[in-house]
């Protein structure tokens, strides 16, 4: 790897990366703002993954900790990140981290650094996390395309369509009127009642 540089492929586990290159490591914890547990401090969770680096052989070039840190941040607050990264690329080794929420909460922002990260957990996010990664993406792309973003206009309502509500409002609730129609149950509210 060349340093300086990154590519969307930098982010492994530690099941699927090849230490044989380097050799060496360098580990990285964080914890949240207000928190921290002892289960999962960050001294523990360094401890840990060093005593898992020198079972399998690998030299720990250095470790670095950011307490109280936000997770959505990778900027020059992130000092021990930072320092991790620095003294990764300049020993051309990957930073391991205990999970990739340790390291960063938004994954894509780690491709900006000249180096590999690798988390001592399989890198695996609950569907819910996925589909608001997914979500964050999503609204990115589209920003960035000029379009609109968020809910979508409203629904011209036309006589006719009134009175389809109105006879349909008859039969249904709201709620099943507003989803024959595709429309909130609150402008169904509107149009029955007023």
């Amino acid at each position: 790897m060349i340093p300086g540089t990154a590519t969307a492929g930098n982010l492994f586990d530690r099941d699927s990366y090849n230490f044989k290159e380097s050799g060496a490591v360098v580990l990285y914890s964080r914890t949240s703002p207000d928190r921290g547990s002892v289960r999962h401090s960050p001294d523990a969770t360094i401890g840990e993954m060093h005593r898992w680096a020198s079972s399998h052989g690998l030299q720990v070039a250095g470790k670095f900790i950011d307490r109280g840190c936000d997770g959505r941040r990778v900027g020059p607050k992130r000092i021990g990140l930072n320092n991790a990264v620095a003294m990764a690329v300049a020993m051309q080794c990957p930073v391991v981290a205990w999970h990739v929420h340790r390291l960063c909460r938004m994954p894509h922002k780690l491709q900006r650094f000249g180096c590999d990260f690798v988390t001592y957990h399989p890198l695996t996010m609950p569907e819910a996390e996925v589909n608001e990664l997914t979500c964050q993406l999503v609204c990115r792309d589209r920003k960035q395309a000029g379009q609109r973003i968020g809910r979508p206009g409203r629904r011209e309502i036309t006589p006719e369509l009134r009175e389809k509500v109105k006879s349909m409002y008859r039969r249904c609730s709201l709620g099943d009127v507003g989803k024959i129609y595709g429309l909130p149950k609150s402008t169904v509210f509107d149009i029955v009642h007023c």
